[in-house]
């Protein structure tokens, strides 16, 4: 949805790029913590752990990222400061 809006301001944004990666790595640690973890009969708790930790800072950052997107734009619209 933040790529319709705007798209200029989303492709000129490293920010955004940080957001997606970071979201991507939320979901495939999703992904693994249901096969290693809620899957497993005696599931290893250190790793587990591990897992949790990783997926809350993933989570963490990619909201971080979110609330940085509003500061950090370089274009707004096509034609504004330096055109396109």
């Amino acid at each position: 949805m933040l790529f319709l809006g705007y798209p200029y301001k989303a492709a000129s944004n490293p920010v955004f790029y940080v957001k997606l990666a970071l979201i991507g790595l939320g979901l495939a640690l999703a992904v693994k913590i249901r096969a290693a973890v809620l899957a497993a009969p005696a599931p290893d708790m250190n790793r587990a752990r591990r897992l949790a930790s990783a997926s809350l800072g993933a989570w963490g950052g990619a909201i971080l990222a979110g609330r940085l997107l509003a500061y950090t734009f370089t274009w707004l619209r096509v034609g504004v400061p330096g055109g396109f």
